[in-house]
């Protein structure tokens, strides 16, 4: 693996004048007057580490296991030595649009019609043993217990039973005409349906795989992208493109709302939270930090940009962002730091 350290010109620091009361939009601060200062109460020092000879324009990580992924060949890091230096396990994983692990088991979204099951107990070795045809195009997948939940674009949600990895079944699903599902997020009993198409947020309880039920239903009123989101706290955090992140308070599963949009100046694509913090790959604008202690009020109070960085999707461990980017450029390493 060839590895770069970072140049003192990679490192910036943002300073933004944040209100004890906040914005009063809920914009960044910063989105009129970027180059402007002022009273502080958080700010957020991004550094780059070093640059990863791994492509691919997917990022995910599941407890100490990085993978990279994209249209070739995929990359499987461990981080259970230094996560700053991860080792390179694999060069040769599927491709895949999003990989969940189960023991020794990963199973594989590459936007086809199908869930592959890998055995994975040979981390250098993938081998498939087992897969699932889907209606549709699989795109994101989270495991929990012995279910598979599946985002499966117009086909909505799908459940899997994967007790027997190698044999998974379908149990359940949840899907409406004219929907295009790009993710999902599970909190409790309730799935959140990220439809990229319509700009909406559905929320299905799942309490009953085999017997599922619409909660409600959150309109944006314009299109968001085919990108992902998170939760956090209550709160869903719907990545929109050039409309940035969309912030919706679903404290209430019944009567979702509007609670903030995160206006960034790029193409954002990805976000991930972090106790208060949410992480936002904007493109060629780079990685954005936002400070979300109030979803309602997020103030931009850190950003990274490089001239070789278009940020695709990000992970987090500890204080490191795992940042894929744009190919031919290689995932970055990026250390933040908090303010004493």
């Amino acid at each position: 693996m060839k590895l770069s350290r970072a140049r003192a010109a990679d490192v910036l620091v943002t300073t933004l004048a944040v209100l004890a009361a906040g914005c009063s939009d809920g914009r960044a601060a910063d989105q009129t007057s970027p180059g402007s200062l002022g009273p502080t109460e958080r700010q957020v020092k991004l550094e780059k580490i070093r640059t990863l000879d791994c492509q691919g324009a997917f990022v995910c990580r599941q407890e100490k296991l990085l993978f990279i992924t994209g249209a070739g060949n995929g990359y499987c890091l461990d981080l259970s030595g230094d996560p700053a230096s991860p080792v390179v396990l694999s060069d040769s994983l599927p491709h895949a649009w999003d990989i969940a692990v189960k023991g020794d088991h990963a199973f594989v979204a590459d936007n086809s019609r199908t869930i592959s099951v890998y055995d994975i107990s040979d981390r250098k070795t993938w081998r498939r043993i087992g897969e699932w045809p889907l209606p549709a195009a699989g795109e994101n997948v989270i495991v929990r217990d012995d279910l598979a939940y599946v985002a499966d674009c117009q086909a909505g949600l799908q459940i899997l039973n994967i007790r027997d990895p190698s044999k998974p079944v379908r149990v359940g699903e949840n899907r409406l005409p004219k929907q295009d599902i790009d993710a999902i997020g599970l909190s409790g009993n309730v799935a959140y349906l990220y439809d990229h198409a319509d700009g909406t947020l559905r929320l299905v309880d799942v309490t009953d795989p085999a017997n599922t039920k619409h909660l409600s239903l959150f309109e944006f009123g314009r299109p968001f992208i085919q990108g992902e989101m998170d939760l956090c706290r209550g709160y869903a955090y719907c990545v929109a493109g050039e409309f940035g992140v969309v912030v919706v308070d679903v404290r209430d599963s019944k009567s979702p709302k509007l609670a903030a949009v995160i206006d960034t100046p790029g193409y954002a694509s990805d976000v991930i939270v972090s106790e208060d913090l949410a992480f936002v790959a904007d493109g060629e604008a780079g990685v954005r930090v936002v400070d979300v202690r109030d979803p309602a009020k997020p103030i931009e109070v850190g950003r990274f940009t490089s001239s070789d960085l278009n940020a695709q999707q990000v992970a987090v461990l500890g204080n490191l962002l795992y940042v894929a980017n744009k190919p031919p450029g290689g995932a970055m390493i990026l250390r933040f730091q908090l303010p004493r």
